[in-house]
């Protein structure tokens, strides 16, 4: 990511399309535990596959094992923890989702 991170850095002040030529609807924070935190472009497309991926998913374990067969909580990060200058989100994919 270190390599990555001035072309998010451009990206985030600028808007200009550096790193993904779609837009971003919001960048992901990790939670820096082993260095600075990263900020991950997340733009539309990846909401879409990121989202397919988890029904597909939870569709393997409830088939899969009688725990998934009533209903399920789900516990998610906040979609908005922070905004950047620009007023895009700072936040987590599976608040998003």
């Amino acid at each position: 990511y270190e390599d990555l991170r001035p072309l998010v850095d451009r990206q985030i002040s600028t808007g200009a399309p550096v790193l993904v030529a779609e837009p971003c609807l919001m960048y992901a924070r990790t939670s820096g535990t082993t260095a600075k935190p990263k900020l991950v472009p997340v733009t539309r497309e990846v909401v879409r596959r990121t989202a397919r991926n988890l029904r597909a998913m939870a569709l393997a374990q409830h088939r899969a094992c009688a725990l998934y067969a009533g209903r399920v909580l789900a516990i998610t990060g906040s979609s908005k923890e922070d905004t950047l200058p620009d007023g895009t989100p700072i936040g987590s994919v599976s608040g998003v989702l």
